[in-house]
């Protein structure tokens, strides 16, 4: 067997110095080479080889047995291979199910809207009034609103867990419309509220005031009554049974002393083209005894005229329930009398052209919302007077059908 050549080294050989070659050469060992090119020159004789002349050995010979381990990993036999206790896997199992439970519960929304709580607002600040002397007061008059949010999975079992907020389906909200068309009818009632509200309110002080129309545009028809496909979103009512309709107050007006099962006659414009719909009357669910035609509408064209000129910044809220509350803020900037006498009220209800205040939706949550800012008295319609009351906590609630008893109301507060 031949021994290492130019220096390489054979795995289970331990190291070799010369001195040790030298005397397994001399002695007759089965390591000793052949003739080696060496000091001596090519060919010599292995007994004369010499040592100094020697293949020198850089690496370290290690065998199994001396090869060193890291302390406490004593081998396969003695530490077999790490598995982790049942209950981390279990604890692991659980975290993961948290997690995609998480995921799926903060995006996957559900057909329901939460209808909860929001905002209160002084709105003193938000009505200008240009054209004749105004005045400041020490009270505070407040709109308030809610929030209506459609919900994921975890924002309903949140929901279902504060009393203060109630879950609906979707079609109740939207009737199955985009959010953008929701926010247009939104967007239109306001305008039509803030509209009604200068007209009352200039009315009531005195001031000239003459509004004009050019019929009942319709906003929404509800999807369970027989005008639902015999009326559209964006039609106009001329006149009903030959009674011309200029303002929505009109129509209302026109139907009133008819019966429900009752059909009445509508001359509508519906793209640029006049057509006549016989439409049967329902009776109204939430004035019984009352016949409605079950549809949503507000003044087309409307514009009021007067010397005074009002502005209105609604904060980007939608719907008619701030029209009350809008008359008032008007009435007391141009009432030299404190309709408040210096305290904090607030007021919802959506207002006709007649003075009468109109029930809305979401007036548990308002009753919290005002609550909030400390309001002492709040004016809530007549329609919404029980669900208020059995909601209030520390605000007096004032049922009320039209600005005149608001007013009365507010001529009952004592004086700070």
């Amino acid at each position: 067997m031949r021994g290492p050549q130019n220096g390489a080294a054979s795995i289970n050989e331990s190291r070799v110095t010369p001195e040790e070659m030298d005397e397994q050469t001399h002695g007759g060992s089965d390591l000793s080479p052949g003739p080696v090119t060496g000091g001596n020159g090519a060919g010599s004789p292995a007994s004369e080889w010499n040592a100094s002349a020697a293949p020198t050995f850089s690496g370290t010979l290690l065998d199994e047995e001396s090869t060193p381990r890291p302390i406490g990993l004593e081998g396969p036999e003695s530490n077999p291979r790490w598995r982790p206790p049942r209950w981390l896997k279990v604890l692991g199992a659980l975290a993961f199910v948290a997690a995609v439970v998480l995921i799926v519960g903060s995006t996957v929304r559900l057909d329901y809207y939460s209808i909860a709580p929001g905002d209160s607002y002084e709105t003193l600040p938000l009505v200008g009034v240009e054209g004749a002397p105004t005045y400041d007061h020490a009270g505070s008059l407040y709109m308030t609103t809610v929030s209506v949010t459609p919900v994921t999975l975890l924002e309903w079992v949140s929901a279902r867990l504060d009393s203060d907020t109630v879950l609906v389906p979707a079609e109740q909200i939207d009737g199955g419309r985009s959010s953008e068309e929701v926010d247009e009818v939104n967007e239109a009632l306001m305008e039509g509220s803030k509209l009604n509200a200068e007209a009352v309110a200039l009315g009531e002080v005195g001031i000239p005031v003459e509004f004009t129309g050019s019929g009942a545009l319709v906003v929404e028809v509800s999807e369970d009554v027989p005008a639902s496909g015999l009326l559209e979103r964006g039609d106009v009512i001329e006149s009903v049974d030959g009674t011309p309709i200029s303002v929505v107050t009109d129509l209302t007006n026109a139907l009133a002393g008819r019966a429900p099962g009752d059909v009445v006659k509508l001359v509508v414009e519906r793209d640029d083209e006049k057509i006549t719909v016989d439409v049967p009357l329902v009776e109204n669910e939430e004035n019984p005894g009352k016949s409605i035609i079950g549809i949503v509408v507000q003044t087309a064209d409307f514009d009021v005229e007067s010397p005074v000129d009002v502005t209105i910044d609604s904060r980007n809220v939608g719907g008619p329930s701030a029209g009350l509350v809008y008359t008032l803020t008007i009435i007391d900037r141009l009432s030299p009398q404190d309709l408040t006498k210096g305290r904090r009220v607030a007021a919802t209800g959506e207002i006709s052209l007649d003075g009468t205040v109109g029930e809305i939706g979401g007036v548990e949550q308002k009753v919290r919302s005002v609550e909030e800012v400390e309001a002492e008295l709040f004016l809530v319609p007549k329609g919404n007077c029980d669900a208020a009351r059995a909601k209030a906590e520390t605000v007096e609630v004032v049922c009320v059908s039209d600005i005149d008893e608001a007013l009365a109301a507010l001529d009952d507060l004592p004086g700070q």
